[in-house]
């Protein structure tokens, strides 16, 4: 499924936990897998080209989050000022990249696949990944 409507539908009408990140450092792809009582699916990410980590603020002693990666909210957008911040530069990190496409297309070139943001808010944590495709696949699990 790479329909970004439904992909966010179906992983939030789950109620998932974040069962597993595969990654290697520096790939293109990279797998996200969900879990809920016995289903189990793969959001596969190809041309993964930013992705990020942020631990949950958890409140005061006696208000902590559950232990686990449950997912309380999950959105995969083409327009974000992540995204923005991203294709312009502009993100304020050292370092300059010159971005291509898995095609090898430079931003500024016709054809260029503009990228998506894929947020998955956990009880642990934000995970956040700047990707060209986003496809879920029910049945790799």
């Amino acid at each position: 499924m790479k329909d970004l409507g439904l992909i966010t539908a179906t992983i939030n009408n789950m109620a998932p936990v974040l069962k597993s990140v595969r990654w290697q450092l520096f790939h293109r792809s990279a797998d996200l897998e969900f879990c809920e009582e016995g289903k189990s699916v793969v959001l596969k990410l190809r041309g993964v080209h930013f992705m990020s980590t942020r631990q949950s603020l958890v409140g005061p002693e006696g208000n902590e989050l559950p232990e686990g990666n449950y997912v309380d909210y999950f959105e995969i957008t083409d327009s974000s000022p992540l995204i923005q911040g991203f294709v312009q530069g502009d993100l304020g990190l050292i370092g300059d990249v010159i971005l291509y496409d898995l095609a090898g297309r430079a931003k500024e070139a016709p054809g260029f696949s503009r990228p998506v943001h894929v947020t998955v808010n956990c009880s642990d944590g934000i995970l956040d990944v700047i990707c060209e495709e986003a496809i879920l696949d029910e049945t790799a699990a």
